[in-house]
């Protein structure tokens, strides 16, 4: 019988409240009648799926979310992305066991400059599904992104499945200043995330990683920036063991930076 997660999750054990994708229990009477129960901010489920499960040695330490390159004035700004990637990929293979010869590097980040199509997404899902990091470059242009909302809605109902099936609160979510912004200017789901980046230099906090690597001033507080954040994806990786899911369960995903229907 198919099962959604509302069901098998319940209420929220810390404060009574019901997981953002629950249903009321008069709508999942409603649901099994139709044959199709469906879940709040977004689950179906259909067959026997796991909702957790341990992480593979192979899976990517991070994921980069970030606005389309498209969106992007410049070439350059790409450019500064691709560092960044780079940097944090050779990091992690000196500072992990991540296994040698693998067709994909330690992190994930999007490189389709027009995305689209069910591929797309899909392939998207399936690293949310299964990274132990997700690293959102905040900037303004950063939560005016309705993909980058349904990225992070994503990765939040994986870490409440962890939760409430370890008993642990994860805190799998590391935000990187990519552009200097106060925090009254975010979202309040971005607000609520509090960031303890390891050995950062005190100009990536007025100047935010894209301002060090842009300037080249500030070519050491830029390295110094990226083996932070590095020793903090690993530091977080192994304090977490986020849980994998099945990227099924991310179905009607929302953009979670919409302050109009809070999350």
């Amino acid at each position: 019988m198919r099962q959604c997660f509302g069901e098998v999750l319940g209420e929220d054990h810390k404060d009574g409240r019901a997981f953002p994708w629950t249903l009321p229990t008069h709508d999942m009477r409603q649901a099994h009648q139709s044959g199709r129960p469906r879940c709040r901010k977004g689950t179906v489920l259909s067959g026997e799926v796991d909702p957790v499960e341990v992480i593979r040695k192979s899976d990517p330490y991070f994921f980069i979310t970030y606005p389309n390159p498209g969106q992007f004035p410049g070439l350059e700004v790409r450019q500064h992305l691709d560092d960044v990637f780079s940097r944090l990929c050779e990091h992690l293979m000196n500072m992990t066991s991540f296994p040698k010869g693998q067709k994909d590097p330690p992190g994930y980040i999007d490189k389709i400059s027009i995305p689209s199509g069910h591929d797309w997404w899909k392939n998207i899902l399936s690293k949310l599904a299964r990274c132990r990091i997700l690293l959102p470059l905040y900037s303004e242009r950063y939560f005016t992104s309705t993909t980058c909302g349904k990225e992070w809605h994503a990765f939040s109902i994986r870490q409440r499945l962890h939760e409430k099936a370890t008993g642990g609160t994860p805190h799998a979510i590391l935000p990187i200043l990519w552009t200097p912004m106060a925090p009254e200017d975010m979202p309040r789901v971005a607000q609520e995330i509090q960031s303890h980046t390891l050995g950062m230099p005190a100009l990536y906090h007025s100047e935010g990683l894209y301002g060090l690597a842009v300037n080249r001033a500030y070519r050491d507080e830029y390295e110094l920036a990226l083996w932070g954040i590095a020793k903090t994806i690993v530091n977080k990786a192994r304090s977490t063991q986020l849980r994998a899911c099945d990227p099924e369960i991310f179905q009607d995903l929302e953009n979670i930076f919409d302050e109009e229907d809070p999350k």
